[in-house]
């Protein structure tokens, strides 16, 4: 680095020369280079006066160059290559059997330079993007009740721009992306990691991969009653291993909960972990519980996993429409040593210390939804629920059930899968308030005895 200081008339001038070498980069026309100036004032002897900066706003740009400001290289006598914009448009919640969806990015740039699009997918099971160089594309082979995130990259040939969109299905269940509706269960529970009792439907597949690609299949389902919430998993795997001492770098389970549903960016006292391997007779839990049972078994072309958690150790009063922040991840070692991939239902590769993408679990005081349908709730359901105003305007509609006979559940779900309400409806013709929530998107489940209605409204 060559610098040279020298007096001026009324202070002094530095000018120094840095080679790119020494800093590791390489020039070209619209590089952008972080960089701040900061002078530092002692106009009375000792300790400086006074500090002023280029762009930072505090005194850490000495550590954090978070601070500092952005250059771009150009010419002389030219202007600065500004960076393009992208747009991957609003995320997208689709009904259960939709199998493709078109699209919506747009990208621009400040100085009027034509720009190019690349659409690529970042998580999410398998999927088909045709027109991946256009700004809409069409995506298909998507699942039920998987999550997808697709990014676009906007380019003005030197300079790139990116931005995610979330597409999500719903689950064959009728239950939205990133909700599952827990039932109560019929028959008992033995927890042997067999899943042999006829309450278990372990069909909710876990496939949003976080670390690498994965090549198992994992299913799960979830029940409950007044004592215990139950969890089963099964995982088809063809090459088992448990030969590390961190059981996460075994082939295992996962189960993260959220018991008071906050969702939030670390662990509180109400959040727990829980890992049990295959081939392990331990169970891990993040933070310390009792009564919980534990077990796994072999099964055909892999092993499943079965636990039950005493509400009590989740300060949970188990009860219809009680909501937990829930989510269910695998980890797959396939040739000893460390794991090479993790999957999750609903959630991120951080879900051992953060809440906030946990996926939602409902309790429903109803049996699963396979035990067949009354008699009463036969005719089209579809039909019978309507809703209005739609758009909901001054925060309240009205539903209507007409043939309401009993009582029915009502939720409302923003498009992150949080329940924002819960109640239970008694009368065919009910007023619901919502002056609470957000202006947006929102689905409206009714649940009628074992067959659920959705309804998507808009908040204004």
């Amino acid at each position: 680095i060559a610098f040279s200081m020298y007096a001026s008339g009324n202070g002094y001038i530095l000018e120094a020369s840095i080679p790119w070498s020494t800093i590791g980069v390489t020039p070209a026309l619209g590089k952008a280079i972080g960089l701040d100036v900061q002078v530092d004032d002692d106009d009375n002897g000792g300790t400086r006066d006074a500090q002023t900066a280029s762009f930072a706003t505090n005194t850490t740009a000495w550590q954090n160059p978070g601070v500092f400001g952005t250059v771009y290289l150009t010419t002389c006598s030219g202007p600065v290559n500004q960076p393009p914009v992208a747009n991957a448009g609003s995320d997208l919640s689709l009904a259960s059997g939709t199998t493709s969806v078109t699209l919506s990015g747009s990208g621009s740039d400040p100085d009027g330079t034509a720009v190019t699009y690349s659409w690529t997918k970042v998580s999410g099971p398998a999927a088909t993007i045709t027109n991946a160089t256009t700004a809409s594309p069409t995506v298909s082979g998507l699942t039920n009740g998987s999550i997808y995130v697709f990014q676009l990259t906007v380019s003005d040939g030197s300079l790139t721009a990116t931005d995610q969109v979330q597409v999500s299905v719903a689950g064959t269940s009728g239950d939205p992306a990133g909700v599952i509706t827990c039932y109560q269960r019929v028959s008992t529970i033995t927890v042997d990691g067999t899943l042999n009792e006829s309450s278990w439907n372990v069909t909710r597949a876990v496939s949003k991969n976080t670390v690498n690609t994965p090549n198992n299949t994992v299913t799960f389902g979830v029940l409950w009653d007044n004592t215990n919430l139950y969890i089963g998993v099964k995982v088809l795997d063809a090459s088992l291993y448990n030969d590390s001492p961190d059981i996460w770098e075994n082939d295992a389970v996962e189960i993260y909960i959220d018991a008071n549903n906050n969702k939030l960016s670390t662990y509180d006292g109400r959040d727990n972990q829980f890992i049990k391997g295959y081939n392990n007779s331990a169970l891990f839990a993040k933070l310390s519980v009792t009564g919980v049972q534990h077990a796994w078994a072999a099964i055909s072309g892999g092993y499943s996993v079965e636990l039950s958690i005493p509400w009590s150790q989740l300060n949970v009063t188990p009860a219809n429409g009680i909501t937990l922040g829930f989510d269910v991840g695998y980890d797959d070692d396939d040739n000893g040593g460390s794991r090479e991939g993790q999957a999750v239902w609903n959630g991120a590769v951080n879900n051992y210390e953060n809440t906030s993408a946990f996926g939602s679990l409902v309790l429903n005081s109803n049996t699963g939804a396979r035990f067949g349908v009354p008699a009463e709730y036969i005719p089209d359901d579809e039909t019978r629920v309507s809703v209005y105003p739609n758009p909901v305007k001054r925060g309240e509609t009205t539903i209507r059930i007409n043939g309401l006979k009993n009582t029915a559940g009502l939720q409302v779900v923003n498009t992150s899968g949080t329940v924002v309400k819960s109640q239970t409806l008694q009368k065919q013709e009910e007023v619901i308030d919502l002056s609470g929530a957000a202006h947006g998107v929102y689905l409206l489940r009714v649940q009628l005895d074992n067959r659920q209605v959705t309804r998507k409204i808009l908040i204004e």
